[in-house]
């Protein structure tokens, strides 16, 4: 993918923003992607690059990105891709320092960023997702301060 994303926090992740339709997300990608539905919620993974929609108003609500999909950039940093910093939860925390877990997740929730597989060692399950506002909230109830 040629693409180059870069996280704006509960805006979105350039070029794609929450409240984007899928035909927008489409000419953000320039191809169709492969289409499911979970949990309610219409998600589309463009060559491993997840986008979620809303389930009531089909919105974008949230991306996820696992380390080889495609590069991600937050403040001038490289999270993935070529060159980029060895642990993505070292620069978050510079702009969020009270991050929290939850179902395997650190969230910080000062960035609408939830990040998993890089606080406990699971290569394979590394992947970092950026959320609309209010998204995660339901998963607050049971989250508890981390520290790394």
């Amino acid at each position: 993918m040629s693409l180059q994303f870069e996280i704006v926090p509960y805006f979105g992740v350039k070029p794609v923003m929450f409240g984007f339709r899928p035909p927008k997300v489409r000419k953000c990608f320039g191809f169709d992607p492969e289409v499911t539905i979970d949990m309610g919620e219409r998600e589309e993974d463009y060559a491993g690059v997840l986008v979620r929609y809303s389930e009531k108003k089909n919105m974008v609500v949230e991306l996820t990105f696992a380390p080889n999909t495609a590069p991600l950039l937050f403040k001038g940093e490289q999270l993935l891709g070529p060159g980029a910093v060895p642990n993505p939860l070292d620069v978050f925390l510079k702009y969020d320092n009270k991050p929290l877990e939850t179902v395997g997740f650190v969230l910080f929730m000062k960035l609408g960023i939830a990040v998993t597989g890089y606080h406990d060692g699971d290569v394979s399950q590394r992947a970092i997702t950026i959320f609309a506002k209010n998204h995660w909230d339901d998963l607050l109830e049971d989250a508890t301060p981390i520290k790394l």
